[in-house]
């Protein structure tokens, strides 16, 4: 799924529309590449039609290096704010929801900290672990280990209610009304795709998330679902999504590449 996605949601784009090509499309390739890219060789909204929202929830955690002087998001706002220019977070350049998220709280927290990016997850923990930045914001099974082994101390989550599984972590939205991002995963299938078909997948993948087993899988690597709900609703999640990206992207000014 490389280049933001935008290599397969192309193939899936073009692929015929007799049902026997799926698009497990990232929220990415369906709303923030509108805004991100001047220009894209698909068009999401025209060439892509929802099957079924299979995720509707995967969150990314605010997390500091245990040095910071803050045990919760309200304190690490005013600690940044008070260290103006001082501070640094790092975030994973390929997961494009984790960095606009982070350009978004700065904007919305007014703490002016130095965005630093990462090519990998990897690196980014490495660095912040090591106490080369102050923050990360990244996904939950990256920073579940560390934060579990006390190298990491986890403040807030991006979803609009505490996770399954995380219960005990406040959002930030808890501290910041109305803030939330998450990541999602939608079926997607060419468009002129026939309805039979598009209803007849849609009953399966209900079904699959149905199973309890996978359903607590999910949530063990920060993955929520919500089951598929039907073809329209799907397709209304994602244009809701698209209109809030409107906002995002018109409240911190980003300039499509």
């Amino acid at each position: 799924m490389g280049a933001s996605g935008i290599v397969g949601a192309q193939a899936a784009a073009r692929a015929p529309n007799d049902g026997y090509t799926v698009f497990f499309a990232p929220a990415s390739t369906l709303t923030s590449n509108i805004y991100q890219f001047k220009s894209l060789p698909y068009d999401p909204q025209r060439d892509l039609t929802a099957v079924a929202i299979v995720v509707d929830a995967g969150p990314f955690i605010l997390s500091v290096h245990p040095d910071v002087p803050a045990q919760n998001l309200a304190e690490f706002i005013a600690y940044a704010k008070a260290q103006a220019g001082k501070l640094s977070y790092a975030v994973d350049v390929s997961s494009g929801y984790g960095v606009i998220l982070g350009q978004w709280f700065n904007k919305t927290a007014g703490t002016m900290m130095e965005e630093i990016s990462y090519k990998s997850a990897a690196q980014a923990l490495q660095d912040t672990v090591a106490g080369r930045t102050q923050a990360i914001i990244s996904s939950v099974p990256t920073t579940r280990p560390f934060a579990v082994a006390g190298r990491l101390r986890s403040l807030a989550i991006s979803s609009s209610k505490r996770f399954t599984t995380l219960d005990t972590l406040p959002t930030m939205a808890e501290t910041i009304p109305a803030f939330q991002l998450v990541g999602w995963f939608a079926l997607m299938v060419p468009t002129g795709t026939s309805a039979s078909i598009i209803d007849r997948l849609n009953r399966e993948v209900d079904r699959i998330l149905q199973d309890n087993e996978l359903v607590q899988r999910m949530l063990n690597v920060g993955l929520g679902s919500s089951g598929a709900g039907t073809p329209q609703a799907a397709n209304d999640f994602i244009r809701a999504e698209r209109e809030r990206w409107a906002r995002i992207a018109k409240d911190i000014g980003i300039q499509p590449q």
